[in-house]
């Protein structure tokens, strides 16, 4: 298994959001994490207040390949609202992280 980084971000411009898409977003957002949890694939998280062009929420999960952790990311973004960007984690020597 090897490491990602999963960035998300707000799409730009942000729509208008009711409260209850709002927290449909949120429920899905936390209900996604916690399977992640479950499932042993998620290192660690980060989230905070951000300007347009950065990212909202950080995920560092562990998947098979660069294809399993596109479809986490994909999931994520479904769950989630964010526009999700996938990253792999690499060691000081090149290599994808183990």
């Amino acid at each position: 298994m090897s490491n990602f980084v999963l960035l998300g971000a707000r799409p730009f411009p942000h729509p208008e959001l009711s409260p209850a898409p709002l927290g449909a977003a949120i429920a899905g957002a936390a209900d996604f994490v916690a399977s992640m949890r479950r499932w042993q694939l998620l290192d660690y998280f980060a989230t905070g207040e951000a300007a347009a062009d950065q990212p909202r929420a950080v995920l560092v999960a562990h998947a098979s390949s660069p294809v399993a952790a596109a479809v986490l990311g994909a999931a994520w973004s479904r769950a989630s609202g964010y526009d999700v960007t996938v990253w792999p984690v690499f060691t000081r020597c090149g290599g994808c992280a183990e």
